[in-house]
């Protein structure tokens, strides 16, 4: 039982790779690695509730620093996105899910931004490399929305539908999860790299 309740959290906290250091009461925290509330590798915490939404209570509030509420209402493009920098943006989010899909560890980590306030770079590399060895994954999305464009700040925020599948290796049954996330990236020395990832599962 145990186990099964650590692979179902996988699904809620599992990679995606760069994470949301959220101080919501409301949300699940702790490391894919152990399923518990401790943050073994001090990089992957993600804003998560099991009932699909921020809060257990009321109106859910808006993720701190997020342009979009995670836990409902319409996706709105932003409209002042050049049309290089979707391009741009678009590309990057489709090579980050090829690389958790690939177990490409490599290519993996120079997506993330070493300048990231949410995980360091090689607790990224540690943590990427033993979910590979351990699980086969699967990551599709869908609905891919700039739902924020700071140009001052360079930094944008997209928005995807999240369908996930892990299978413990070699004989796991997979497990199936679906959710919404918002990737924050940030330009740096022209390219536009991972800074934080914020997820919410739907239940």
């Amino acid at each position: 039982m145990k186990r099964m309740k650590w692979l179902v959290s996988i699904l809620a906290v599992l990679v995606l790779a760069a994470c949301n250091n959220s101080s919501d009461t409301g949300s699940e925290h702790g490391s894919a690695n152990d399923g518990e509330q401790s943050n073994q590798f001090g990089t992957i915490e993600h804003g998560v509730n099991e009932g699909g939404s921020a809060q257990p209570e009321g109106t859910p509030k808006e993720e701190e620093g997020i342009g979009f509420n995670l836990a409902g209402g319409e996706v709105e493009e932003a409209q002042n996105v050049p049309e290089d920098v979707k391009e741009a943006v678009k590309k990057q989010f489709a090579t980050y899910l090829a690389t958790i899909n690939n177990k490409q560890v490599d290519e993996h980590i120079a997506l993330l931004s070493p300048n990231s306030e949410s995980f360091t770079i090689e607790g990224e590399r540690e943590h990427m490399t033993a979910l590979f060895e351990q699980f086969d994954m699967n990551y599709e999305a869908s609905d891919e929305t700039i739902v924020k464009y700071d140009e001052e700040k360079n930094e944008v925020q997209l928005y995807a539908t999240m369908a996930v599948s892990v299978k413990e290796i070699p004989k796991g049954k997979p497990i199936e999860r679906t959710g919404r996330q918002v990737t924050v990236f940030q330009l740096e020395e022209g390219e536009w790299k991972i800074v934080t990832v914020h997820f919410i599962g739907d239940q």
